[in-house]
């Protein structure tokens, strides 16, 4: 009946009657698998809990799959009226994979409660549905919505003339550049990527492939070749040794991670070699990219750019070398926080046993009298003669009773002192890069920095960069970035607007807030309103500096500071034409509020330890 009113013409009755059937058959024949409500210290009992062979679920399972089968084309109507559009072949295929995973829960549920590999496959099965919908890798249109060319007329397809999917080039690959792929095949590679990967933990500890350190190995190259290939494939077409150099990058890293993981293996003392081994292939793709002829054009693109084949070629290595930035930019980003990730795995195993040794020294300094030599920084890369003086100068000694100093000798004993270091400079490196990339493809958007200084939380205390970020301090260096970047933003670009006048004047080439600019000659408007800005900007700067010793120190400040200095960032945020400074006035205000907020919450947390 709800077939019926939720879309008559489509004729769902048989398609969803046969579904139901074969998906509630496990229930009306062996009886629900729930537990029975039972007296207090009972434990519960289950309602017919009956064992059947395999052969029967093996019978009520391909039922199952044969009625999803026939009720594609019901699957196909009901996906088209919630999209009110043809939809496309990923996403029905993804569709009918998770109809599929939701028809054979009873089946599961019923006799497979306590089976870890059931329920893990089963899990398998619903990723694999969700990432069908989200990538929609193309289907081949022969056996899809076209009869192959089969003996005996043969015409087995997934679709009929009526049910159509959409199976053509994005637009954006129609009138984009030239280059571009048209079908997006190596989504296949990512996709099987993926279940690779998620399929490695199906069986657990149990599987040789968890076991066996040379099958996780070789599973890792398989995944990064996979991934590597779909990366190269959509990045760079046509260019057989920046795909090879990228491929390589995402086999490094995979490798890195893995023997990250893997605490006492002996390749955790290469790892600082694989970082480096990382940087060097980063380094020599740009530079091969820079070096190489770009592949010839198609005669598609000649066609669609006749006179302007010089600009199309610049354009061309423009965007290949920011996609390369991109890749290697995101590589950075999952290096550091896998690097994160162990150093608290790390930290928090070294409490406990931390604590306790401790308690039997009564309260001692740890390793009086020890100096942490320069090989076990840098596992023997540089010589431990170069890095003494330079040591001592950071203090690098571990009989200090600095929170530096007690760092380095709980990392000491995995040997992973080097690991914050890296792990910081992988940060630095990926933030770098994004912020190039803004400046290069969005011109220095100022509303980047809100999703680029997150970041910086992967940032944590070594002690050579960093030595005194604390896990207090975590969130001082994002807010220096994102004050430092607003406030640049906002003088350079005022700075850069002096040479078009109408800009300045009233407020950028989309208009928005007007300067204040009194009535000047004309020729002296121009400096009047650079001035103005610089000084809006300025006035921010007693609020960024209460900010950012507050959460440096975490000591409370005078309330009439923050009353004095917060109405100073409503001029910038009236008067300002530039989004950046009208960006770091209203961040000034709302940080004003909060630290008032968190200064109250601290009285009161001290108040009642009194």
């Amino acid at each position: 009946k709800a077939a019926m009113l939720l879309l008559p013409e489509a004729g769902l009755v048989l398609p969803t009657t046969l579904l139901s059937l074969s998906a509630t058959a496990p229930v009306f024949l062996f009886g629900a698998f729930s537990p029975s409500t039972g007296s207090v210290g009972v434990s519960p009992t289950y309602v017919r809990r009956v064992r059947r062979p395999l052969w029967v679920d093996a019978v009520l399972a391909k039922c199952v799959l044969l009625s999803v089968a026939l009720a594609r084309f019901a699957v196909f109507d009901i996906v088209q009226f919630l999209v009110s559009a043809r939809p496309p072949e990923g996403l029905l295929l993804g569709a009918l994979v998770l109809v599929l995973a939701a028809a054979l829960a009873p089946l599961l549920v019923g006799g497979y409660r306590g089976n870890m590999v059931v329920q893990r496959c089963f899990a398998l099965l619903l990723m694999t549905g969700v990432l069908l919908i989200v990538l929609q890798p193309p289907l081949p249109v022969r056996g899809g919505a076209k009869c192959p060319q089969l003996p005996l007329a043969l015409c087995p397809r997934l679709w009929d003339e009526r049910h159509v999917p959409l199976h053509e080039p994005e637009d954006v690959e129609i009138w984009g550049r030239g280059m571009s792929r048209a079908d997006h095949w190596p989504r296949w590679l990512l996709l099987v990527a993926v279940i690779l990967g998620a399929g490695s933990t199906i069986l657990g500890g149990h599987s040789s492939v968890s076991r066996s350190a040379l099958a996780r190995i070789g599973l890792s190259a398989v995944i990064g070749t996979l991934v590597g290939l779909y990366i190269a494939l959509e990045v760079v077409p046509h260019q057989f040794i920046l795909q090879l150099m990228i491929i390589l990058s995402c086999i490094v890293v995979l490798a890195f991670i893995l023997l990250l993981h893997r605490p006492h293996s002996r390749g955790v003392q290469a790892l600082p070699v694989v970082a480096a081994l990382w940087g060097g292939l980063c380094g020599l793709t740009l530079l091969l990219q820079l070096e190489l002829p770009m592949p010839k054009l198609s005669r598609e693109t000649l066609r669609l750019f006749p006179d302007s084949r010089f600009q199309v070629e610049d354009e061309l290595v423009h965007s290949t070398r920011a996609a390369l930035l991109t890749v290697f930019a995101a590589q950075a980003i999952l290096l550091a926080f896998a690097l994160k990730l162990r150093l608290s795995s790390v930290l928090k195993q070294q409490d406990v046993r931390l604590s306790t040794w401790q308690d039997e020294q009564g309260g001692a300094s740890l390793a009086r009298g020890r100096r942490l030599p320069g090989d076990d920084l840098f596992c023997g890369i540089v010589p431990s003669a170069m890095l003494a003086r330079f040591g001592s100068m950071l203090g690098l000694d571990s009989s200090g009773g600095g929170a530096c100093g007690l760092l380095v000798q709980r990392l000491k004993h995995n040997g992973l002192v080097w690991l914050p270091t890296v792990g910081n400079i992988l940060t630095l490196v990926a933030f770098g890069l994004c912020v190039f990339l803004n400046a290069s493809i969005t011109g220095g958007a100022p509303e980047a920095i809100f999703m680029m200084a997150p970041l910086l939380l992967m940032l944590s205390q070594d002690p050579l960069l960093l030595p005194g970020l604390t896990a207090p301090r975590r969130y001082f260096v994002p807010t220096v970035a994102v004050c430092a970047y607003l406030a640049l933003t906002a003088t350079t670009l005022a700075a850069h607007s002096s040479t078009r006048p109408n800009e300045l004047l009233t407020g950028g080439p989309a208009g928005g807030s007007h300067a204040f600019v009194p009535l000047l000659p004309s020729g002296r408007k121009v400096w009047a309103a650079v001035v103005q800005e610089v000084v809006l900007v300025a006035l921010t700067l007693p609020s960024q500096a209460t900010l950012l010793t507050y959460l440096w120190t975490q000591k409370a400040v005078p309330v009439m500071t923050l009353l004095v200095w917060a109405p100073l960032n409503l001029l910038p945020l009236l008067l300002s034409s530039q989004p950046a400074a009208q960006y770091l006035s209203g961040l000034c205000l709302i940080s004003a509020v909060a630290q008032f907020f968190s200064m109250r919450h601290q009285k009161h947390v001290g108040s009642k330890v009194v």
